[in-house]
């Protein structure tokens, strides 16, 4: 956007054509037809200001207290609430995920314990086939959760702690 203004003498005007012919590279002539104006350019100035963190920067919560001055008092309490009640409840997603862990393991095991006297009771019987089969599936399915079951904790420690 350019702005015109009137100079209060012609030397001015004058003065300001020849500077603009010494410091230009375009052609002299071009400033011919400008005789009493003056072309002024305006410069605008952006600046960005980032802050990353729980809580507001300093500067920010001088001017929340300005406009109320209970502000800063309130953000941290609400804060440290929210700060507690994000470790509480971490604390009971940990303790589930441990119990679920362990029944987990125990019901497996039982199951799997119920399988081989199933397959033992079946080759006592007779049925030797049968109870063959029951127990090689019984194997081959605790070894492949084990297998399985560390494989996902491999790669989750992995995902957690990339290098």
């Amino acid at each position: 956007m350019a702005n015109i203004r009137k100079p209060n003498n012609p030397a001015e005007t004058s003065l300001k054509q020849d500077e603009a012919r010494s410091t230009n590279k375009t052609n002299p002539k071009t400033f011919d037809g400008i005789k009493k104006a003056e072309i002024v350019y305006v410069v605008q100035k952006s600046s960005t200001k980032v802050h990353s963190g729980p809580l507001p920067d300093p500067e920010t919560l001088i001017a929340y207290k300005e406009i109320y001055p209970d502000s800063v008092k309130i953000i941290f309490d609400v804060f440290q609430e929210q700060s507690q009640h994000r470790i509480e409840m971490e604390t009971k997603v940990i303790t589930s995920q441990q119990n679920q862990s362990k029944y987990g393991q125990v019901y497996a095991f039982v199951i799997a314990l119920l399988f081989l006297i199933i397959s033992g009771t079946c080759i006592l019987y007779g049925h030797d086939i049968a109870g063959g089969v029951l127990g090689t599936i019984d194997v081959i399915g605790l070894v492949t959760v084990f297998i399985t079951g560390k494989q996902y904790q491999y790669n989750n420690l992995k995902e957690k702690n990339p290098k």
